[in-house]
């Protein structure tokens, strides 16, 4: 089977990089300290923006500090993080112009995980601080397709989230 395209636009945890170990972690460092149920806050960080996560379970929170806190959690641990197999060579294989990332890490998150990972980085990507609405809404796809100039019909999405297949 044949799949025609004339973009792709990839997520970029569990999809190009397992980073799993390094977010399950950071969240629940966070959780305990805040006297959270760890289950669930990992849960619900799962495929969401982590602004949106820390509203969700922080309603009262300095929503933007809390949001630093778990972003130096996640920078800082990189114990496990790897690229998926085949990611590399499918990555190589077409053109940058026809690619990009679209993720709910902060950019400076995806920047360092793909740095550490060794993927190289489109000159644009998207990244949670650069949407108004994280997934399941559908703004950061349509803005990858925008940024490859690409209408969105004419776009393959891979993703590994309820949230992002929602998008």
């Amino acid at each position: 089977m044949k799949v025609k395209t004339k973009g792709l636009l990839f997520d970029m945890d569990g999809v190009l990089i397992s980073s799993l170990g390094s977010v399950e972690r950071s969240w629940q460092t966070w959780a305990e300290r805040h006297g959270l149920d760890v289950r669930e806050t990992i849960k619900t960080a799962h495929g969401m923006r982590a602004i949106e996560t820390v509203r969700t379970l922080k309603p009262d929170a300095d929503h933007a500090a809390e949001l630093r806190v778990i972003e130096d959690l996640e920078v800082g641990d990189n114990d496990g993080l790897e690229v998926l197999e085949g990611v590399m060579s499918i990555l190589q294989s077409v053109p940058q112009r026809f690619w990009t990332i679209v993720t709910s890490a902060t950019e400076r998150l995806a920047r360092s995980r793909l740095a550490f990972a060794g993927i190289p980085v489109p000159q644009y990507i998207v990244t949670a601080d650069m949407v108004t609405h994280g997934k399941p809404h559908p703004e950061p796809y349509l803005k990858g397709a925008t940024i490859l100039g690409v209408a969105p019909a004419d776009c393959v999405v891979i993703e590994d989230s309820t949230s992002g297949a929602k998008a």
